[in-house]
């Protein structure tokens, strides 16, 4: 580690060393974004935190998620008492 000079080539040192992807890994990241609940008296500041945290493993963990994929995901895990508040626009062909 003496020889890396920046603080980025540290971090792509120790990513290397210890991030293990695999299948297993993957599996896991995927199955909390999927199923991740907002709690009925949580924080929506901190929910989208955890929210986004759970999409910054999947990042991490190789997993290309679409962006459409994710609104689909963020707008399942709402509350239902949310559920007025999600409109959707209709797309017209000119």
């Amino acid at each position: 580690m003496r020889t890396l000079k920046t603080s980025k080539e540290i971090w792509d040192k120790l990513k290397a060393t210890y991030q293990q992807i695999d299948v297993a890994t993957q599996l896991t990241s995927y199955t909390k974004l999927i199923e991740v609940p907002m709690a009925e008296n949580a924080n929506v500041i901190e929910f989208l935190d955890e929210f986004q945290c759970l999409v910054d493993d999947a990042a991490v963990a190789d997993l290309d998620i679409l962006e459409p994929q994710l609104i689909i995901l963020l707008l399942k895990a709402l509350l239902s008492s949310w559920h007025a508040f999600i409109t959707h626009k209709e797309i017209q062909s000119t």
